[in-house]
């Protein structure tokens, strides 16, 4: 599932929703590069989000 997915189904904006994910990453130990990834806005933005199993 990734972090827009779960942005969406929860009605929680993506930037928070990344930005807890990377909190439980730290506390976890485990580098955000093994699930992280980018997508484009509607602007043509490239965008960090996480694709998480």
């Amino acid at each position: 599932m990734s972090s827009l997915e779960i942005a969406e189904r929860t009605g929680k904006e993506h930037r928070n929703v990344t930005r807890d994910i990377r909190a439980m990453f730290d506390a976890l130990g485990v580098t955000e590069t093994k699930f992280g990834s980018s997508y484009r806005d509607s602007t043509g933005r490239s965008l960090p989000c996480f694709s998480l199993p």
